[in-house]
């Protein structure tokens, strides 16, 4: 149930951001430029948080398989993490780079 709740409230900052952001007084830049650079910060914020997890998802993984002793089970577990560790890394990557993109259309 709790995580119902942390989903929801994450899903609602995020709708809710774009009217905020564009509520605020902007810059002389205009609304283009400001929107960017705020699309720029959110994104490498992002960034770092994703590339932060999937650094901590590896050393999990090194150490359970270090710790497995042969045991199937535990091989499995670490293999899954070392996937959804890349996987992380590439959906990262692929979404900085759609901002990036975006950014650039908009400038």
């Amino acid at each position: 149930m709790k995580i119902k709740k942390y989903l929801f409230s994450f899903v609602s900052l995020f709708l809710a951001l774009p009217f905020v952001a564009l509520g605020v007084a902007t810059p002389s830049g205009g609304y283009q430029n400001w929107v960017a650079n705020i699309m720029a910060k959110v994104a490498t914020a992002v960034w770092q948080f994703f590339f932060g997890i999937t650094v901590i998802m590896f050393i999990v993984a090194g150490i359970l398989f270090v710790t497995a002793n042969g045991d199937p089970g535990k091989i499995k577990t670490a293999k899954t993490a070392v996937i959804w560790g890349v996987v992380g890394i590439i959906v990262a990557t692929i979404s900085f780079g759609i901002v990036g993109l975006v950014s650039g259309w908009v400038d």
